[in-house]
């Protein structure tokens, strides 16, 4: 499976072969740095200025933006993030396998999506920082 962006932009409604050139392999539960994603979509509808909308469309994935300059972050975050809903809790809810439960509480604390602003056609973000998508599998993303 893939995520994938799919746009809408005023003057400019996305084309199939917008939403398919912005396709990516997720894999299993990871952090993904979604900033070239994003910058790459941005320049092919020729926004300008605006706000980036990104939402996920599942409810076992989340978005955040976090520094993405140091490694360490990401671990950390990680493992914070398994503290909070780790794996071998006695969640009800196991149909879909030991991380799907706690993918919802993440998603639930990180939120399922980012209002990014957009400036002279870059996304408007501080040095060393990323949009990031934490998911447990493969998901669709929506970018308007």
């Amino acid at each position: 499976m893939s995520s994938q962006f799919i746009a809408h932009h005023r003057s400019h409604a996305a084309t199939d072969r917008d939403r398919d050139a912005a396709r990516r392999h997720t894999g299993r539960r990871a952090h993904r740095d979604l900033r070239a994603n994003a910058e790459g979509f941005i320049a092919q509808i020729s926004a300008g200025e605006g706000v980036l909308l990104v939402y996920l469309r599942h409810t076992s994935a989340s978005l955040t933006i976090q520094e993405n300059a140091d490694p360490d972050v990401q671990h950390d975050l990680v493992s914070a993030l398994d503290r909070l809903a780790p794996e071998d809790a006695p969640w009800i809810h196991d149909v879909e396998g030991p991380d799907d439960m706690p993918a919802h509480v993440k998603a639930m604390l990180n939120g399922v999506s980012l209002h990014v602003p957009v400036s002279g056609g870059k996304l408007a973000l501080a040095p060393g920082r990323a949009s990031t998508w934490s998911s447990t599998g493969a998901r669709r993303t929506a970018a308007t």
